[in-house]
């Protein structure tokens, strides 16, 4: 006759605890507290959760990795978090995977191409359901190679990729409309008769500052608008900066490409 213990054998209740303090088997026990898709009797599955209750007891995500292939996790690679764009990526996400019964780990590259592959090397170690690359791609980059590797080395193994930014190697990617949308910008202001604009913008081997800018100088052509001249900000800037002296616009930092309407900045055909 098997021996029922009233507590945990040390720290942590443990699934050997629970299955003890129920009276069933350690697989009967695994089956209901990691949700298997073989059946458990009504008697033993709440046996099972009562005793889970009594305990206290809580999912070890990382056995649970290793018994399905994966976690209840997604992870989420932006650039910072300090940024607006970013920050509102992110919650997103996180409401997104709530609904899902997901949880989101974030981690942070600083627009480094190295440590962005080095997280995504990290993150596939922990067995997430999915992984999601955001932030700008960078012309040139010299870790693109790799790092498509490893994404698609954890698609092969069941896992989820996307990029959150332009589609790379084929993989899939939710591919903001920066072109158009900055188009959409330049054709409205030439339409109130301005023909020439400054751009405050990322580093120039950012994708979204090159589609961005090109976007600009599409809707400025309407109506014979010259292409915009540009400023560079360090990608470790603020996410938010004072404008220029005699300027009354909102400067952005990093793949934030912004328009600043001011005496300086604009020539009027009128």
């Amino acid at each position: 006759m098997r021996k029922t213990r009233t507590r945990a054998s040390s720290g942590n209740p443990t699934l050997t605890d629970v299955a003890a303090r129920a009276g069933v088997s350690l697989a009967t026990a695994s089956r209901v507290l990691n949700e298997s898709d073989r059946k458990v009797g009504r008697e033993h599955r709440e046996r099972v959760l009562s005793a889970a209750r009594e305990l206290d007891y809580r999912t070890d995500l990382s056995a649970q990795a290793m018994a399905r292939g994966n976690a209840p996790v997604l992870a989420l690679l932006v650039s910072s978090i300090d940024d607006p764009y970013f920050s509102a990526l992110a919650a997103g996400v996180a409401d997104s995977a709530r609904d899902h019964g997901v949880i989101v780990t974030i981690a942070i590259t600083a627009r480094d191409s190295e440590r962005e592959l080095t997280s995504v090397r990290t993150i596939r170690g922990q067995r997430p359901r999915a992984i999601l690359v955001g932030g700008s791609r960078i012309a040139g980059n010299p870790h693109t190679d790799a790092l498509l590797a490893e994404l698609r080395g954890f698609a092969d193994g069941g896992g989820r990729t996307l990029f959150l930014s332009q589609p790379v190697g084929g993989l899939g990617a939710v591919h903001p409309a920066n072109t158009a949308g900055a188009r959409e910008l330049g054709t409205a202001i030439a339409g109130i008769g301005y023909r020439e604009a400054a751009m405050v913008t990322g580093a120039e081997s950012l994708e979204t500052v090159a589609e961005r800018t090109e976007g600009l100088r599409q809707g400025l052509a309407t109506r014979g608008g010259g292409s915009p001249w540009s400023r560079t900000t360090p990608s470790t800037a603020p996410a938010a900066t004072a404008p220029p002296s005699g300027s009354s616009g909102r400067v952005g930092s990093g793949t934030s490409t912004c328009c600043a309407r001011a005496t300086t900045s604009w020539r009027s055909a009128r």
